[in-house]
């Protein structure tokens, strides 16, 4: 995400300055570090784009709360002390903060409740923002996908080209949206052009059933694979014996139920997303295949 949003800002001439645990920006720390973010420069604008989730390398086994709590909370609680005077704060939330309650539909004014580690800790980081008078936008996608974003799709993909058997957690039924992580980015620039307040939920149109996504796959790679299907009560078992190792809670709550966001706020600010869910598919597919 921050690699996208960083290319497009450039392009627009803008004074940037990174930081991340690893890779080449401009400075290498750990935001949950008080001292390394008092050390950070001034600047105008913040775009927070950092946050560990189920899919991020080395995690721990055990002590997940803590693990979550130190990476996305304390990190959003030392860069709301730090820019506390900056012109604006645009940080990147997750649509599973929302009370996943049977609703039909997700609004950016829908109640927020945490319903495992990962989203309570990204929670919490919101009601941090929300409650300090940084003027601040919270961009929430669902489920992104695009090049350095496969996460759960390359076990899906690699699965379906190298297995003649695949096991469906419960019914595969239900829907839910994904967005492409330059489509985020896009509504992430907009945002901070517009210097707009308050949420903004992101998913490309389209919703697909998880059934769909394997039909896709399938047709793209041109492979086919007898299909197993685990009842959703079974996996909530597992998931609760194994505290959510083998699938998160929020994730078995999403293979129970729809999960779709209204964008209706982010379209009336001009964003248009490139890929609809069966075109970031297709895309995603493409890249983990050139790989």
């Amino acid at each position: 995400m921050g690699r996208s949003v960083v290319n497009k800002l450039r392009s627009m001439n803008f004074l940037i300055h990174t930081t991340d645990l690893q890779g080449s920006p401009m400075y290498i720390g750990d935001l949950s570090n008080t001292k390394f973010v008092e050390s950070l420069p001034t600047v105008d604008v913040v775009i927070n784009c950092a946050a560990v989730q189920y899919v991020t390398q080395k995690k721990p086994y055990l002590y997940w709360s803590n693990w979550f709590y130190k990476n996305n909370v304390k990190s959003i609680s030392n860069l709301v002390s730090k820019y506390k005077k900056c012109e604006h704060f645009i940080h990147i939330a997750t649509s599973m903060m929302y009370e996943q309650n049977f609703s039909p539909i997700y609004y950016e004014g829908s109640n927020l409740k945490g319903s495992g580690p990962y989203s309570l800790s990204k929670v919490i980081a919101q009601n941090i923002l929300d409650s300090s008078d940084i003027p601040s936008a919270t961009i929430v996608p669902c489920i992104i996908g695009g090049k350095g974003r496969e996460g759960l799709f390359i076990k899906l993909v690699n699965t379906i080209m190298n297995k003649k058997i695949m096991l469906i957690p419960g019914s595969g039924v239900f829907y839910s949206n994904m967005v492409h992580v330059d489509d985020v980015a896009d509504l992430i620039i907009l945002a901070l052009t517009n210097r707009y307040r308050g949420r903004l939920n992101a998913a490309a149109s389209i919703p697909l059933s998880l059934l769909q996504w394997i039909e896709i796959v399938e047709n793209t790679l041109n492979k086919e694979v007898s299909k197993i299907f685990i009842p959703h009560s079974i996996i909530k078992f597992l998931g609760a014996i194994t505290f959510g190792r083998i699938l998160a809670r929020e994730q078995i709550i999403m293979l129970g139920q729809n999960h779709i966001l209204d964008c209706t706020n982010s379209f009336s600010l001009g964003w248009k997303p490139k890929f609809n869910n069966q075109e970031l598919l297709v895309d995603l597919i493409g890249g983990l295949i050139d790989e």
